[in-house]
């Protein structure tokens, strides 16, 4: 199918989207613990939450192959929103559990539908540029999501600022009806049948990859680099990277602003916290097009996982030896600067970017899903075991373990590109 080329103006409609996503997903433990819960409720939502992204990539992923895209992008953002602003009011961690996973399957729509955007209205080699713009602008929303919540947490209680979020979020399904150009999807007329037949199908396709047999001849010819099949050996240490990466921010994600809460760090701090590490993702942004044509794709994904591992098992031995509460937010600053903002940006362009060279024209979509698939039982995993990590091992430990995992991560495309040579 010939691209039809549209500027990419429409990216700045997410700008709002950005504001209310990131701080709404870094103040939800914040809310659980506001109602009593715990390091475990917050796991259990967060896994809740990843299990329906996973049946949302099934479903939207083959309907992003039929279905007109800036509808669904308009469906993801307004949903988004029309979620989030009853969890303000939950009187209980089941409401906000309950609101959660009907908000991250709805929003697995948009996720597909903006990497789709870019693959159907780009050539090729603009995929790096488009894409590190595209997250540099959601990055300047998270930003200033972060900055404002930062200061109205002064004043206001976490309800209000989660109210806010989702307002934020509505806001861009607006702006994305009348600045989002239509997309066209050339393929036959979508059937639900279809959809449960993909459905399934994928379902047989992942348990497969996670059976024991199947993976360890899969991973036997990973490393044979003779085998004529170099391509799909290269896809399979790089889903599998992916999958660890996603399996280490599950934790991260669902339990790193829960853990400066217990250690006393006020609301309004953690979020700055988060606000610097949001501004060093948007230096990052905006150079990595160039750090990743210099380096290339797979040198520029290990050195900076290496830097992610090393900065996160730096965060968990700051809480593990705790010399005070100054010396413990100044640590968080440094290293969540670092390994979540620098390293992370970076990586995520160009593992993205990878991604998104192993997509079959035509069938985009469906391949997208099954990726995103893959990350959401990485996300899954994470978040599960995060909260029993932590009830045993308690936060240093948990953290410095997740480092250690994040090290041996970036090993793999280490490998990748010595393999390659």
């Amino acid at each position: 199918m010939e691209k039809i080329k549209y500027n990419d103006k429409w990216m700045y409609t997410l700008i709002p989207y950005g504001m209310g996503f990131m701080p709404f997903l870094i103040m939800l433990p914040l809310l659980i613990l506001k109602l009593g819960g715990n390091a475990i409720d917050i796991s259990y939502t967060a896994t809740l939450g990843n299990i329906t992204w996973i049946i949302g990539s099934f479903v939207w992923g083959y309907i992003s192959d039929y279905y007109d895209l800036k509808k669904l992008t308009i469906l993801g953002l307004l949903t988004s929103g029309l979620f989030v602003i009853p969890m303000a009011y939950a009187k209980s961690v089941v409401e906000v559990e309950i609101l959660y996973g009907i908000w991250s399957f709805f929003n697995t729509a948009l996720i597909i539908s903006l990497y789709l955007i870019i693959i159907k209205t780009f050539a090729k080699e603009m995929w790096v540029i488009e894409n590190a713009k595209l997250n540099f602008l959601n990055t300047i929303g998270y930003l200033l999501g972060f900055l404002g919540s930062s200061a109205l947490a002064i004043y206001f209680k976490v309800n209000f600022l989660i109210l806010m979020t989702g307002i934020l979020m509505t806001l861009s399904s607006l702006l994305s009806y009348y600045f989002l150009p239509k997309i066209e999807n050339n393929h036959k007329e979508l059937s639900w049948i279809n959809v449960l037949k993909s459905f399934l199908i994928k379902i047989r396709i992942m348990s497969k990859i996670f059976n024991p047999s199947f993976l360890k001849i899969s991973l036997k010819k990973a490393f044979d680099f003779k085998n004529k099949k170099i391509q799909n050996m290269r896809i399979i240490l790089l889903y599998t990277g992916n999958f660890l990466f996603y399996l280490s921010y599950g934790i991260i994600l669902t339990q790193y602003s829960a853990s400066l809460k217990i250690y006393g760090i006020s609301d309004s701090i953690i979020l700055a916290i988060f606000s610097l590490g949001t501004f060093s993702q948007i230096i990052s942004f905006y150079f990595s097009p160039r750090f990743i044509n210099t380096y290339g794709k797979i040198r520029a994904s290990w050195i900076t996982l290496s830097l992610r591992g090393i900065s996160f098992f730096m965060i968990g031995l700051s809480m593990f030896l705790f010399l005070n509460k100054t010396y413990l937010i100044l640590s968080q600053f440094v290293f969540y600067s670092l390994g979540g903002g620098l390293a992370y940006s970076i990586f995520f362009t160009a593992a993205n970017v990878m991604v998104l060279e192993t997509t079959k024209t035509e069938k985009e979509g469906s391949t997208l899903g099954i990726y995103e698939t893959l990350i959401a039982f990485g996300f899954t995993i994470g978040s599960f075991i995060s909260g029993y990590m932590i009830n045993y091992t308690g936060f240093p430990i948990t953290f410095i373990i997740t480092g250690i995992l994040i090290i041996i991560n970036s090993a793999i495309f280490k490998i990748m590109e010595e393999k390659q040579k």
